[in-house]
């Protein structure tokens, strides 16, 4: 695959005639000949693919440009080593990887060379060859170049896809001689490979900057206003070098003066002063500069009739005028940017006045106003104005007067005044410090705050004091009693001094006596009702208390405090009434409600002597108990479900029997026993055997039983103390009989196996039961018809209603 080389830019070099080494990329650059246009280098013999350490001829000439037969060569190999052939016309460096024209081939423009190929597994040979037409002039202004490279893979290996370079740009678009010139490409390689060998050259004018070969960059100096840079990438995946890229010229443009300093002159100047601006300036190109435009503006005003002027006249300031310029310069091609000037402020011919005194009065309290005084001078005999300033007010006062709302006792104050002409200020003076003293409180007002009292130490005051100065105050107390009437004179104190003085009085009476009960207000009627009572007196009296009682609303002649228990019924509700007395007054009658609760009752369960299962037993609750009442119902659960009510219970016994019995009382109140019982096996019959017998049915069985119930067909027939037991059955069929066991005249219901058997009876064996006779039955027919036959007669016989 052939890749051909364009240098775009035209460089000028010193040529060589005995030729030049490693400069297979081109002939310019700084080394030889002019530009590459028109001429054209080719070569031939170099092989498709190689095989290693095969030579190959290769035959290199170069056609067009100037019309001699001068010119020359210089080519590169990458892999592989060069042999300079038979005869004197080329020249081959030691390191055998570079060939070029002799002095004696200089005047040709084909030449023959011999190359060796690598040895096997070296990969892709790269070949970079440079021609020149030279018109052998001994200068180069009409010599032509033209480069052209090679690369050449080894027979049998893969081929490899050479990268490519894309997006190649330069910025800035327009640089100036400040800027750095910068290179941005994207490296792409269908094989994946990874950049390795790209070269990059910068040609500046058109000849190549060596310094900033394979570099990126081109730093500001290096580059001059008026210069045109370009730059060629020729991409590499170290094999193989994909085709050259070739970027846009950038032209470096005039760079912007720029004013670095100015001022106006003098910095103090006055009214009768003349104004001047000076400047310096900077030119990245070291151009010339001239001021391009001055401007004047007066307390930010412009002044346009002096644009240019570097210098005004003193007629044109006055005093207190604020001044400042504008000025810009330019390179011949472009204005600098505006620069301005400090202000400077014209100052005046005047005599400054001076302070002579500031005086502070006093002394002073937190309660009055602070008034300055101060005496100023002027030599020039002008009027002057007094400005005051009290430092800690932050600029708020300025008069001669400090208010008393801004000081506090123990503050050190001071002020400071200056006065002016009306032109210019004095110096500020400032006054000796004083310090402001202490306020005297105020009692505003004082009440005691009972009416009356028992004791002297029960009276309490409440009273309003100020203290201009927010000092802790302390009360100074003087009481004094008079009969019954006790007073109170009152001052207060700050640290420092004492208030005026106001009095209060009261006057003490008898105390009231008080009666109180903390006991329980809920109680049984199982012992007496008698509370115990507190009494407490403010004067220390002895205190009697009376009773009166109430009953559920009702008044009661008890009038002690005691109520026996025997007169106490539970839901009683009882109000004590107590009323103390200190000997001199009654205390407010204390009411004390008491409420008789019920004591709840105490169940009990009470069996039978006999718990005989089948047998019918009954439980009584009559033992249950209440202390305050009367148990009045029961009720009655087995395992947990009610199955009656009553003092009382009967059930059939079974063999484990969960019994539970919940009394009540009068009062509502309940209480609950529960208990298992368990019932005895009865003397039950065993062995019981039923046979027929003739038309009658024997039974026959065992048992300790002294009497017992013959139950046929489920009904009791008769009862026996025998063992053996004849029944007269009157029909056929089956027969089933039980014998039970009774006790204490009770049948009891045993269900067992053992006690019953079933015997069956045929109609052969059973006499035919007696009925009416013929005769009689023929007699009773007849009379039946002769009442039918006479009703039927009757009927027809007419009514004499």
């Amino acid at each position: 695959m052939v890749f051909l080389l364009l240098l775009s830019l035209p460089p000028l070099s010193t040529g060589y005639s005995n030729g030049i080494h490693n400069q297979g990329t081109g002939c310019g650059g700084g080394y030889c000949h002019g530009s590459n246009t028109n001429a054209v280098v080719s070569m031939s013999g170099q092989p498709a693919s190689y095989t290693a350490g095969q030579s190959y001829t290769l035959s290199i000439s170069v056609t067009g440009g100037a019309s001699t037969n001068n010119g020359g060569f210089s080519l590169e190999v990458s892999k592989g080593t060069l042999s300079a052939g038979i005869g004197f016309a080329v020249n081959v460096n030691n390191a055998q990887d570079s060939a070029t024209h002799s002095v004696t081939g200089s005047s040709q423009r084909s030449w023959s060379v011999d190359w060796i190929a690598p040895s096997t597994g070296s990969g892709v040979a790269v070949m970079d060859l440079a021609g020149n037409a030279a018109d052998g002039n001994g200068n180069n202004n009409n010599d032509n170049w033209d480069s052209i490279s090679f690369q050449i893979p080894e027979a049998g290996a893969a081929p490899n896809n050479p990268p490519s370079a894309t997006n190649l740009q330069l910025s800035p678009s327009n640089p100036v001689t400040t800027d750095t010139l910068i290179l941005t490409y994207s490296f792409n390689d269908s094989d994946g490979d990874t950049e390795s060998g790209t070269q990059v050259h910068w040609y500046r004018d058109g000849v190549l900057e060596n310094s900033r070969t394979d570099q990126t960059t081109v730093p500001p100096g290096l580059t001059t206003k008026g210069e045109t840079w370009n730059v060629t990438v020729t991409p590499s995946d170290g094999s193989d070098n994909g085709t050259p890229v070739h970027s846009n010229s950038l032209l470096v443009v005039n760079s912007m003066p720029v004013v670095t300093s100015a001022e106006i002159t003098p910095s103090s100047a006055n009214e009768n002063d003349n104004l001047s601006v000076s400047l310096t300036s900077s030119d990245a190109d070291n151009d010339v500069r001239t001021i391009s435009g001055i401007e004047w503006y007066v307390d930010d005003a412009k002044v346009s009739a002096f644009d240019g002027d570097v210098e005004i006249p003193s007629v044109a300031i006055r005093t207190g005028d604020v001044w400042y310029a504008k000025v810009k310069v330019n390179d011949g091609e472009i204005d600098s940017p505006w620069f301005t000037t400090q202000d400077i402020i014209i100052g005046s011919d005047n005599t400054a006045p001076t302070m002579t005194s500031v005086s502070l009065g006093g002394p002073y309290t937190t309660l009055d106003d602070l008034i300055a005084t101060a005496i100023g001078n002027d030599i020039d005999g002008d009027i002057l104005t007094y400005e005051w300033d009290w430092p800690g007010t932050f600029g708020s006062v300025t008069t001669d007067t400090l208010p008393s709302s801004h000081t506090e006792k123990g503050e050190s104050w001071t002020v400071r005044c200056r006065v002016t002409d009306g032109e210019v200020y004095s110096d500020w003076m400032e006054s000796s410090a004083v310090v402001i003293q202490n306020s005297v409180p105020v009692l505003e007002s004082l009440m005691i705050d009972q009416e009356t009292v028992f004791f002297e130490n029960e009276a309490t005051y409440s009273f309003t004091a100020t203290d201009a100065d927010s000092d802790q105050l302390t009360t100074n107390e003087v009481w004094t009693l008079e009969g019954n009437i006790l007073t109170l004179s009152l001052s207060i104190s700050d640290d420092s001094s004492n208030s005026n003085s106001l009095s209060d009085s009261v006057q003490i009476v008898n105390s009231l006596p008080v009666a109180s009960y903390d006991g329980p207000i809920v109680v049984d009627a199982l012992n007496d009702l008698a509370p115990f009572i507190d009494t407490y007196d403010a004067n220390g009296d002895d205190v009697n208390i009376s009773w009166n009682w109430m009953r559920n609303g009702f008044s009661t002649e008890f009038t002690d405090g005691i109520i026996p228990s025997e007169r106490i019924g539970a839901g009683d509700v009882w109000l004590a009434m107590v009323t103390p007395n200190d000997g001199i007054d009654d205390g407010q009658v204390l009411q004390i409600p008491f409420t008789i609760s019920n004591t709840e009752p105490i169940a009990v369960i009470t069996p039978p002597e006999n718990l005989i299962q089948g047998s019918s037993v009954t439980f009584s609750a009559m033992d249950s108990s209440d202390a305050d009442g009367a148990v009045v119902n029961a009720i009655w659960s087995i395992d947990g479900m009610v199955v009656g009510s009553g003092m009382t219970f009967t059930t059939s016994m079974v063999q484990e029997l969960n019994l539970k019995v919940k009394v009540i009382d009068d009062m509502g109140a309940e209480d609950s026993e529960s208990n298992t019982f368990f019932g005895t096996e009865p003397p039950y019959a065993t062995n019981t055997v039923a046979e027929s017998d003739g038309s009658d049915v024997v039974i026959t069985w065992n048992g300790n039983a002294e009497e017992w119930a013959v139950v046929h067909n489920g009904e009791v027939i008769d009862t026996t103390s025998s063992k053996k037991y004849r029944h007269s059955p009157s029909l056929e069929g089956n027969h089933t009989y039980s014998i039970l066991p009774v006790l204490d005249g009770q049948i009891i219901q045993w269900d067992s196996m053992e006690s019953k058997d079933t015997v069956n009876l045929k109609s052969s064996v059973i006499p035919e039961p007696p009925g009416p006779s013929d005769t009689a039955g023929l007699v009773f027919s007849i009379v039946l018809l002769l009442a039918g036959l006479a009703g039927l007669a009757l009927s027809f016989i007419p009514r004499r209603d």
